[in-house]
């Protein structure tokens, strides 16, 4: 019970976060005139899970511990 308790917690820390970060993004860019698009995530609909690959490649220096798993 801890541990899906701590991850349903995780979850919601990060959905939260990037919620503010999409409202943020969607102000700054329409005060220049520019379009949003709606926000995916790699394995949800048509978002193909591998797209995870490039993103862990680029932030993966910033982030100590970030890996990847077949699983």
């Amino acid at each position: 019970m801890e541990g899906y308790l701590l991850d349903r917690m995780g979850s919601f820390m990060a959905e939260s976060a990037m919620r503010q970060l999409d409202r943020h993004l969607q102000r700054e860019s329409d005060a220049r005139g520019w379009h949003t698009t709606r926000r995916f995530s790699p394995g949800y609909r048509d978002f193909n899970i591998e797209a995870q690959v490039p993103f862990v490649a680029l932030i993966g220096k910033q982030w100590p511990g970030l890996r990847l798993t077949a699983g």
